[in-house]
């Protein structure tokens, strides 16, 4: 676990990133107030979200749905830590994504907590297709899940070149 603590502290960094991102938007910006950064294809907005990923059951009137969705993001950031926890020091690439999707589900899980929803604030869009409103710890979770899938794929050798590999050609 010694060789692990830097993507503890790249976990911490990604939760106090997104952190302080979201109060900078509590603070600067109105409930639903949009500043438009790149004309015709980025804006600040300050949106809650208190349903799922991209605004997933948003609209619903649930009492239920707030609970259960906390109860998955502790459920979720418990496999992702125990992972962290099984996957060697080596693993370098496993454990940066996994890193970030914990600093990243941390950061949404605390919103949920204190506000039961999520601050969102970047917003991109082209003409009228607007893609739902995220923010850094929505960043860091797709990111960290590209990791973990960029892995998966690299270790899916070609069988013929696993033939040829330097570790087969000396045994």
């Amino acid at each position: 676990m010694h060789k692990k603590w830097i993507y503890l502290f790249i976990s911490l960094a990604t939760l106090g990133l997104d952190q302080i991102t979201k109060e900078m938007v509590n603070q600067a910006l109105f409930l639903h107030e949009s500043r438009s950064i790149i004309p015709g294809f980025f804006n600040l907005v300050h949106t809650r979200n208190s349903g799922a990923v991209f605004g997933v059951f948003q609209d619903s009137t649930s009492a239920l749905l707030p609970k259960l969705l906390l109860m998955l993001s502790f459920v979720a950031l418990g496999l992702v830590a125990f992972y962290f926890h099984k996957s060697p020091a080596t693993e370098r690439l496993n454990l940066m994504g996994l890193s970030l999707i914990m600093g990243g589900a941390v950061g949404n899980i605390i919103d949920r907590l204190a506000r039961s929803s999520v601050v969102d604030f970047l917003e991109f869009y082209v003409g009228s297709f607007h893609w739902p409103a995220f923010n850094v710890a929505d960043s860091a979770i797709c990111v960290g899940i590209s990791f973990l899938l960029l892995r998966a794929f690299r270790d899916r050798e070609d069988p013929a070149e696993a033939s040829q590999s330097p570790a087969r050609l000396h045994s």
